[in-house]
């Protein structure tokens, strides 16, 4: 225990603030890393095999870059796979003007 005339500065503390939300964020981007690379590539359903088709590119999956949900039309199966290279990612959906214009 600290004597009361040494006390901490207040930058040390604020200094050991930062350094433990810094490895925090840290275990988070290891992590986000991790999965990311455990989201498997190409068109076919892992349950039977068959062929996916893509989904709109909506919500949380907008924000990451070369990966779309897809479906599978035999199965059911729907999930998130990795776009391979040259291979047109999903459509984002619009927003439909049929509220504004009146239709």
């Amino acid at each position: 225990m600290l004597a009361p005339d040494r006390r901490v500065p207040h930058y040390a503390r604020v200094i050991a603030v930062l350094v433990l939300l810094g490895l925090v964020a840290l275990r988070l981007l290891i992590l986000g890393g991790v999965a990311f690379l455990l989201i498997p590539a190409g068109r076919r359903c892992p349950a039977c095999g068959g062929e996916t088709i893509a989904l709109e590119r909506a919500g949380w999956v907008r924000m990451l870059p070369g990966v779309a949900r897809r479906w599978c039309m035999h199965c059911g199966w729907s999930w998130l796979r990795k776009q391979k290279a040259g291979e047109p990612l999903a459509p984002v959906p619009r927003p439909s003007m049929e509220r504004h214009v009146g239709i």
